[in-house]
């Protein structure tokens, strides 16, 4: 049987904001690295490379530009809107290549990037599975496009079209083709408003005053795992913090629901001083 030729992998190159070990921004980044972004990576066949896991044998600015520059494919992480991600941002747009943009919900995107296709994600257990499906699903699209845009790219062909029109009047094919693309653009911002669509996801959330230690952060989850295998349909995930419980998806937006949930807050003494049933919006586009 013949052999088969190793074939390199394709590189994707993470886009985001890293700052130092143990900071609350350096673990948020970790993970949506590990549980979201590497995985997708895995699974499209493409390895994954971000900025602090290149080697530093030589200008590490050299390298993040060279590998923004010749990497397959970029996710840029805009939340934060951090000047050194919003310039590499640029930079691969300059290139004119595929990138796919995501942000924390709530970011608001400057008005140069606004209407850019970004996937719009909640920070929490059931958000990471969402933004897995929508992450692959944005990352097919854009490493298959053949004609990529980009404000950048836009403006340049917008000279090019401009000088033609005063050049030969704008009567050939291509002229028309690009005043119909820019009025569509128009009307799509207008009507979408930055976002195809929103998912109401139904949460509930719990919170107590004391602070919870390990133990009881093990405890809780570990009840609730269990509560969770008794009676599937009550809630998909749960986020746990300090002093809050947020159940994701619950089954009915009625508190009588969480008696039981309460209930092994109130074994480990944790005595709850709020609960409330919310929606949440997850743009989907």
């Amino acid at each position: 049987m013949e052999k088969l030729e190793n074939v390199k992998k394709k590189v994707c190159f993470v886009i985001t904001l890293i700052s130092d070990d143990n900071s609350p921004i350096r673990k948020k980044t970790d993970g949506l690295l590990n549980n979201v972004i590497k995985p997708i990576c895995r699974e499209v066949n493409f390895d994954i490379c971000v900025a602090h896991e290149i080697d530093n044998t030589s200008s590490i600015t050299n390298q993040v530009i060279q590998k923004i520059l010749d990497s397959d494919m970029i996710i840029a992480n805009l939340t934060g809107l951090n000047a050194n991600v919003m310039y590499e941002l640029a930079i691969r747009h300059a290139v004119r290549k595929p990138v796919v943009c995501l942000a924390e919900i709530g970011t608001k995107l400057p008005f140069d990037i606004n209407t850019e296709r970004t996937i719009f994600y909640s920070d929490d257990m059931y958000g990471a599975e969402i933004l897995k499906q929508d992450l692959k699903r944005k990352f097919q699209v854009a490493i298959s496009e053949d004609d990529i845009d980009n404000p950048i790219y836009r403006v340049i062909k917008e000279r090019t079209i401009i000088k033609e029109i005063k050049t030969d009047g704008g009567s050939d094919s291509k002229s028309i083709l690009y005043l119909i693309e820019k009025l569509d653009r128009i009307e799509r911002k207008i009507t979408n408003s930055g976002h195809t669509s929103i998912r109401k996801i139904p949460i509930i959330e719990i919170q107590w005053e004391e602070i919870i230690d390990d133990s009881q952060t093990g405890e809780i989850k570990n009840a609730l795992s269990e509560l969770l295998e008794k009676d599937e349909g009550l809630f998909s995930t749960f986020n746990l913090s300090d002093t809050s419980l947020t159940l994701i998806n619950v089954r009915k937006s009625d508190l009588k629901e969480i008696d039981m949930v309460v209930s092994i807050l109130n074994n480990l003494e944790l005595e709850v001083t709020g609960a409330e049933c919310k929606e949440l919006d997850i743009p989907i586009g």
